[in-house]
C-alpha cells in the first residue's frame, strides 16, 4: 500500500503534468513527509528516498518552469525530514543510506544549471535542521535548574526561526521518535552535518555558496558558543564537532574570490576560541589556532581577512591559552597595516568600519600589556628582532605581498 501511494503522488511531479491549483504539489508533498513518519517495510523506505529525491530533481531542474517559493519551502524540507524521521526504521541511521542524500545535495549544489533561489533553500535547510538538532543536544546536557529534578521539555521551537515550518521539532516527532536518547540526538547530528560534506561537497562549491556555507556554518557555531557557559564545555569540543565544515576554508584561498568565505570562516574560528567558559582550548587546539591565525595575518594587503581577525580575536590575550603569545609579532603587524590603511583613508572618513577596527586594536594592545604577568620571559623578549624580517609596509599598502616569517615555536611539532 505505501509503495501504491509513493508511485502516485510521484506522478504529479512529473515534469509533464501541469496543473493550474499549485497546491496540489502542497499536498503531495505533505504525503510524502507523512509518509516518512511511518513504519515501512525496508524497500518501501528505499523507494519513499528514491521517490522524493526524483520529484525534487523533476520539479526544479527538469521543468520548464519550475515551482515557486510556496512549493520550495517545504518541498526541500520533506526531503530532509524524510532522512530523519526514517531513524526510526531499521536502516535509517546507516552511512549508506545518508549517503544517497548527501550525494544528491552535492550534484544539485554543483549544477552548473543550478537555481540561486534552490541552492540558497538547500543551504538554508541544512542549517535550520543542524541548528534544530543542536538545541536538543544541549537540552540534554543542560543540568535542571538548582533546587529541582525536573528539566523543562525538550524544545519544540528555537528562537533563530521566524516561522513554524522552520523547525524540524514539529509535532515532537523528532524529539519523541527519532532522538529520545542524548546518543540518538549525537547521531542525528552527525548525520545531518555530513549531508554537507567537507571533502566531497564543500571543496567543490562556487565562492557564493561557499560563501552561504560558511555563514550557515558561523550561525551554527555561534549557537553554541552562546551555551558554553551553561553546558560547561570546552571549546575544544565545538572545534571537534564543527571544526571539518570550517577549518579548510580558513586557509588562504586559491582565488580571491574565496576571500569573503575564508573571512566568515575565520571568524567561526575566532568565535571558538575565544568564548567565555571555565575550560580553555586544549594545547594541540591552541597550536592549531595560533598557525591558522600566523597564515591569515601574513598578507597584509588583504585588508578584509585582517579586519576580520583583529575585530573577532582582540580578547584572545585575555583567554590564558598556553603559547598565545607567540601571536604577538604577527597582530603588531598586522595592526600597523591596518592603521596605516585607514590613515590613507582618512580623507574620504573611515567610517564606523575603520572606528570598529581602530577599537578592536587597541583591546588588542591593552591585552598584549598582560603578557608578562602570564609568561615572565616575555618582559625580555627583543620584539624588533623578531619583527626584523617582515618587510615594512610603510607607504606602499596595498601594492604588494608582506609576509611574516614561520612560526618557529611550532616548527619541532
Amino acid at each position: 500500500m505505501h509503495r501504491a501511494i509513493i508511485a502516485h503522488v510521484s506522478q504529479v511531479f512529473h515534469p509533464s503534468v501541469h496543473f493550474d491549483d499549485a497546491n496540489i504539489f502542497i499536498v503531495g508533498v505533505d504525503l510524502l513527509e507523512l509518509l516518512s513518519q511511518q513504519p515501512l517495510h525496508i524497500h518501501s523506505f528505499a523507494v519513499l528516498r528514491k521517490a522524493i529525491l526524483a520529484t525534487t530533481d523533476a520539479s526544479f531542474f527538469l521543468r520548464d518552469t519550475p515551482p515557486g517559493p510556496s512549493i520550495l519551502v517545504p518541498m526541500v524540507a520533506a526531503v530532509f525530514h524524510t532522512w530523519m524521521h526514517g531513524m526510526v526504521q531499521p536502516n535509517g541511521a546507516s552511512v549508506d543510506v545518508w549517503a544517497e542524500l548527501g550525494t544528491m545535495v552535492r550534484k544539485w549544489l554543483t549544477h552548473p544549471s543550478v537555481s540561486a533561489a534552490f541552492a540558497a533553500e538547500l543551504v538554508r535547510r541544512w542549517k535550520v535542521e543542524v541548528t534544530a538538532i543542536s538545541a536538543l543536544v544541549q537540552w540534554f546536557y543542560t543540568p535542571p535548574p538548582s533546587g529541582s529534578s525536573d528539566k523543562v521539555p525538550p524544545p519544540t521551537t528555537d528562537h533563530h526561526f521566524h516561522h513554524a515550518k522552520d523547525v524540524a521539532l514539529t509535532s515532537t516527532f523528532v524529539a519523541q521518535q527519532v532522538a529520545p536518547t542524548v546518543d540518538a540526538a549525537l547521531i542525528v547530528l552527525d548525520r545531518l552535518l555530513h549531508v554537507m560534506s567537507p571533502s566531497a561537497t564543500l571543496s567543490s562549491l562556487k565562492p557564493h555558496l561557499l560563501l552561504a556555507v560558511q555563514t550557515s556554518v558561523r550561525d551554527i557555531v555561534s549557537h553554541w558558543v552562546l551555551h558554553v557557559p551553561a553546558l560547561g564545555i570546552s571549546p575544544s569540543t565545538i572545534l571537534c564537532l564543527f571544526g571539518e565544515w570550517f577549518l579548510p576554508s580558513c586557509e588562504m584561498p586559491m582565488s580571491r574570490d574565496f576571500d569573503a568565505a575564508q573571512a566568515i570562516a575565520l571568524e567561526t574560528l575566532c568565535l571558538v576560541c575565544t568564548a567565555k567558559g571555565r575550560d580553555v582550548l586544549l594545547p594541540p587546539h591552541v597550536a592549531m589556532f595560533c598557525r591558522v591565525l600566523h597564515a591569515a595575518l601574513q598578507d597584509t594587503t588583504n585588508i578584509r581577512v585582517l579586519s576580520t581577525v583583529i575585530r573577532h580575536a582582540s580578547t584572545v590575550f585575555g583567554r590564558c591559552a598556553p603559547g598565545i603569545h607567540v601571536l604577538v609579532p604577527a597582530f603588531l603587524h598586522a595592526i600597523d597595516a591596518l592603521t596605516l590603511f585607514y590613515t590613507s583613508l582618512s580623507s574620504s572618513g573611515g567610517g564606523s568600519s575603520s572606528e570598529a577596527d581602530c577599537l578592536a586594536c587597541v583591546e588588542l594592545l591593552f591585552g598584549m600589556l598582560a603578557l608578562p604577568g602570564q609568561y615572565p620571559h616575555v618582559v625580555h623578549e627583543s620584539w624588533r628582532a623578531k619583527l626584523h624580517d617582515v618587510a615594512s609596509t610603510h607607504g606602499r599598502v596595498g601594492s604588494g605581498d608582506t609576509v611574516l616569517p614561520h612560526l618557529a615555536e611550532f616548527d619541532v611539532e
